[in-house]
């Protein structure tokens, strides 16, 4: 019984770090990397913490302490959107599924 609990154990965890496609992270991959990392967008798939640091004029783990500009706002719109349209995309797939 104990190594079947182990194993489940480590599937899980294993999906947890593995799951999150670039620039998602999180519980199910809810969140955005920030467009402020270094990198915009790539970051820890866990815990959303910017790989290499963050760009100039931002601070925090996550890059979202700092300036704000109007390209950041567009940035995270866009986010949104594609999130939104990922989202219904999926319950549309789901709906008609035969």
């Amino acid at each position: 019984m104990f190594p079947s609990v182990l194993f489940i154990m480590l599937l899980f965890f294993h999906k947890i770090l593995t799951e999150c496609d670039t620039g998602l992270y999180g519980a199910n991959c809810e969140e955005f990397c920030s467009p402020n990392c270094r990198t915009p967008g790539i970051c820890d798939k866990v815990t959303g913490q910017c790989d290499g640091g963050c760009q100039a004029g931002w601070k925090n783990v996550q890059c979202d302490q700092g300036k704000i500009s109007y390209y950041t706002i567009n940035i995270m719109k866009q986010l949104q959107l594609a999130q939104f349209l990922s989202t219904f995309s999926n319950i549309l797939l789901f709906t008609f599924r035969v």
